[in-house]
This record gives structure tokens, sequence and C-alpha cells, in this order.
């Protein structure tokens, strides 16, 4: 089971994989051109806690006591030990971002993330990353489930 702060992490990890994979030199201008397009919209690190601090309160149907009914709880990078990665920003200036785009770029980002496990171009390091980032990343029937109840 996925504790809401994993869930965060995960999401973290996809906005510092994403980010990362701008300089890369081994993907295909198609996957390039994905990552440029996810990016776009795709919640950044203070976003993400933003994002999970506004629904704190808010509890999801479905969710057990386990995880205190909430979908995404931000991280408390004290307790937990995972520092954010240097070199990714912690926020972009890219101008506006509704709800229903981001949460398009999280599925998205899901269905990108797929394809790359397939992909025979990608570093050991980039595949292991990518690993990391999927490892608590919603699922696209979760993130399609929850669209009305994810929209602040």
């Amino acid at each position: 089971m996925t504790m809401p702060v994993e869930r965060a992490r995960s999401l973290r990890w996809g906005w510092e994989f994403l980010w990362e994979l701008q300089d890369a030199t081994n993907l295909t201008p198609q996957q390039m051109e994905k990552v440029h397009e996810i990016l776009r919209h795709y919640p950044s690190t203070s976003e993400i806690e933003d994002w999970a601090k506004a629904l704190e309160d808010v509890e999801f149907p479905g969710f057990t006591e386990v995880t205190g009914g909430h979908w995404i709880e931000a991280e408390n990078h004290e307790r937990d030990l995972t520092d954010v990665q240097e070199g990714v920003p912690l926020r972009v200036d890219r101008g506006p971002t509704t709800p229903p785009e981001r949460l398009q770029a999280l599925l998205r980002a899901a269905e990108f993330f797929r394809q790359l496990r397939f992909a025979k171009n990608l570093t050991a390091e980039q595949k292991r990353d990518l690993t990391y980032a999927q490892r608590h990343f919603p699922e696209l029937w979760d993130l399609t489930y929850r669209r009305k109840l994810l929209k602040e």
C-alpha cells in the first residue's frame, strides 16, 4: 500500500527526473519533446508540497484509516531523510498552471514513464532514477478516478 507521503515523494522524484532529462543527450527528439511538454505543467517540489498541505484536511473516499483517509501528504524532510536533489529548482516561474493542466501533466508523465521503462536508450542511472520515480507514482486509473477530487 502506498502511503500519502510516499506518493508525494514519488511525485517529487518524477519532477526531479524530468528536470534532469532536459539536459540528457541520449534521448530521441520525440522523447525530449515529451519531457518539455510534461514539464510545462508538472508540479514542482514546492507546488507538490503546497498541494499536499492544501489537501491535508480533505478525506478521499476509499482510503483507509492507515493513510488517514488522505491521498497525498507533505513530506517532512527532517523526518524522512529524503533530500531534495541539488540542481533541481524547488519552484519555477513558468506562468499560470491550472489544476486540470497539472493533473493532465501527471497523466502524461505516468504514461511517459511507462514507455521509458522499455526504452533502450536510457543510461543505467536514468533507469534507476525512473524506477524510484515510478515506485509509488499514482497509477493512471487512480489519477483519472480522482480527477474531480484533486481539483483545488
